[in-house]
């Protein structure tokens, strides 16, 4: 019988000296013995364990997390998703091989396995992390390790069906099931991690659900078929992302150090607006197809462009479409006049798109872009900054160091120079 591992209940902290999570952290055990105890453990020994929080009034929202790359922790869809996003990116936090209520890694970006709420609530969140920002490393804090053994698919779906707890809204797609070898009274949150060591690192097997815990089968994420999204999305950091949210409706982002995200803009994407134009184009009669030119450029990070064309009918009635003239189509097109390899990549500073539009009534159509003016690096106040970090090497008075030179020079000990007094 296999046995794995769940740590759990991330707890207490107390600050101590800043560090930065990298990738040689994942799936390290800092354990100083082979032998894996039950109960309480220090989460120095799993420094790819980590907690995000956000601060709501008085309290903190939490949320477990497991780093997966240098930049990226995956955390519980379902729990991210409970957290406001009016300024989730600016306030949240995350904290990896401790549990601390101070300064810690920022958020960059976010952005949900593509199942979550279309096939199932319990899902992955991929989180990016702002590695320029410092993490703080502590002491004493504390979590919970179960040994668990494997249940089939069969047992834990009948478990769940003859406690009701089937349904398929909250079933995981991919889902992986096993119980505590020793049965006591615990329940775990969203996010308890199932690993198993191999070769003196611990691989992930699964990531949690909330409930029933110890004593009945528990469900997992199965991280296995999540791992092709994983490494599909930190491959495409940076590239634009096309959300077709409509038939008259288009969602486009492009950022430079960001996951792809989809779907509709959240409210913090859109807080800044930079660019808007409506236009109202009159014709009738026939099908029309116009073009709207659209460019990219690199002193802009776009954290939502949104594309939009209505029948002017139906705003004027304030109700649906007349059924004489059918919804306005667009479409997204690139448009690049050099080779082929060239415009099939995203990497360029400057890239031009066109939107295509297809109606047969008067139309509305309105593009509002938000986003921030791109960070960039100033090469002379960088070095200055970086060599602000070292100490430098002392450097002596001239005059004194000139006097000590030449006092050494004439003195007994140098052969060539000295001159005894003759008298």
């Amino acid at each position: 019988m296999k046995t794995h591992l769940i740590v759990t209940n991330i707890l207490n902290c107390i600050f101590a000296k800043a560090i930065i999570p990298s990738t040689e952290s994942c799936g390290v055990d800092n354990s100083p013995i082979n032998i894996v105890y039950e109960g309480r453990a220090r989460i120095e020994t799993y420094p790819w364990l980590g907690i995000l929080y956000y601060p709501l009034y008085q309290k903190r929202l939490t949320t477990a997390v497991v780093l997966i790359t240098r930049q990226m922790v995956l955390a519980s869809a379902a729990e991210i998703e409970k957290m406001p996003k009016n300024n989730f990116r600016m306030l949240s936090k995350v904290v990896l091989g401790c549990n601390c209520s101070g300064p810690t890694i920022g958020v960059r970006d976010y952005i949900n396995h593509p199942d979550y709420g279309r096939h199932s609530y319990n899902a992955l969140t991929m989180v990016q992390l702002e590695t320029d920002d410092l993490t703080i490393d502590c002491t004493k804090p504390i979590v919970n390790v179960y040994k668990m053994k494997y249940v089939g698919d069969e047992e834990c779906g009948q478990y769940y069906r003859r406690a009701e707890l089937d349904m398929g809204s909250l079933w995981p797609k991919y889902a992986t099931c096993a119980q505590a070898i020793m049965g006591r009274e615990c329940v775990w949150r969203s996010g308890t991690a199932l690993v198993t060591k191999t070769n003196g690192r611990w691989r992930l097997i699964g990531f949690g659900i909330y409930g029933p815990g110890c004593g009945a089968p528990a469900r997992f994420l199965d991280y296995g078929m999540y791992e092709r999204w994983v490494s599909r999305s930190v491959a495409r950091i940076g590239r634009p992302a096309i959300s077709q949210m409509d038939t008259d409706y288009i969602i486009l982002r492009r950022t430079f150090s960001n996951v792809q995200r989809y779907g509709p803009c959240d409210p913090e994407e859109t807080k800044t607006e930079i660019f808007t134009d409506t236009t109202q184009i009159m014709r009738e009669g026939h099908n029309f197809n116009v073009r709207y030119n659209l460019s990219l450029y690199a002193s802009v990070e776009y954290s939502c462009i949104v594309f939009r064309a209505k029948n002017v009918r139906q705003i004027q009635d304030g109700g649906p479409y007349v059924n004489s003239f059918r919804k306005p189509k667009i479409s997204l097109r690139r448009w690049c006049s050099g080779p082929a390899a060239l415009c099939h990549d995203f990497q360029y500073i400057e890239i031009h798109f066109y939107v295509e539009i297809n109606f047969e009534s008067d139309i509305l159509f309105k593009v509002s872009a938000y986003g921030k003016e791109a960070k960039v690096i100033d090469p002379l106040k960088a070095t200055l900054f970086a060599n602000q970090r070292y100490s430098q090497p002392h450097i002596q008075n001239y005059r004194r160091l000139k006097h000590e030179l030449k006092v050494k020079k004439l003195g007994r000990n140098n052969f060539w120079f000295y001159k005894e007094d003759l008298k």
